[in-house]
């Protein structure tokens, strides 16, 4: 703000809840986009999914009044979200809207009457495909082959480093992530993991430069 700056976008990783309460609380962020709660947010309800906010994206104001968006697109790239934010000439927003598109591929399948997945009929494709070209919503996309084909360099190298045993554990190691949580039903743990401990030490032994470490 300090050098001119009047167009503020906060990328978080709090969920949503947790960035629409605490954006009334500050000034000068005019957009945030979310992380963490896996929210997807918009009316979905045409192919049966419960969006956590019925409306992409979501607003509030600042701690002076101004308006904020908040959106989030989901997670692990199912949906992808776009929102137009219009500015006046002093940066405050004047407006925001926009859509998240969850993305498709082409086949289709349901349970039958034994419960296992099969590829449904020409009919009902030919239905889902006009629910899907009915709607901004939902769109189908291929994968980009010159993505895939960079990716796999290194996804090649992680599945051999996945196949090496590293050690071995003699006894059930909780993961509950929050101190005193019972969450898998076995363990209470002071530190909430017996696992993030030794991730931090891993990671603190490795930097060679760190004072601290927290997972």
């Amino acid at each position: 703000k300090n050098q001119g700056v009047n167009k503020i976008i906060l990328l978080s990783h709090n969920g949503m809840k947790h960035d629409l309460d605490y954006a009334p609380k500050l000034d000068g962020i005019d957009v945030i986009i979310d992380g963490d709660s896996h929210s997807l947010v918009g009316d979905f309800s045409m192919v049966g999914l419960t969006g956590v906010y019925d409306r992409y994206p979501q607003e509030t104001t600042s701690k002076s009044g101004e308006r904020v968006c908040v959106a989030s697109a989901w997670q692990y790239s199912y949906a992808v979200g776009n929102m137009v934010v219009d500015f006046d000439e002093n940066g405050k927003v004047t407006s925001c809207n926009g859509e998240t598109t969850i993305l498709l591929g082409d086949s289709f399948r349901q349970k039958d009457a034994s419960g296992a997945k099969v590829d449904v009929n020409a009919t009902e494709k030919e239905a889902i495909l006009a629910v899907i070209n009915s709607t901004k919503q939902l769109e189908i996309v291929t994968e980009d082959s010159d993505s895939l084909e960079k990716l796999k360099v290194y996804s090649d190298e992680i599945d051999v480093k996945k196949a090496e045993v590293v050690g071995s554990a003699g006894e059930v190691l909780g993961h509950n992530r929050i101190p005193g949580d019972i969450k898998d039903g076995v363990n209470n743990l002071p530190l909430g993991s017996d696992i993030a401990p030794l991730v931090a030490k891993s990671f603190y032994d490795k930097s060679l430069r760190a004072d601290a470490c927290i997972q």
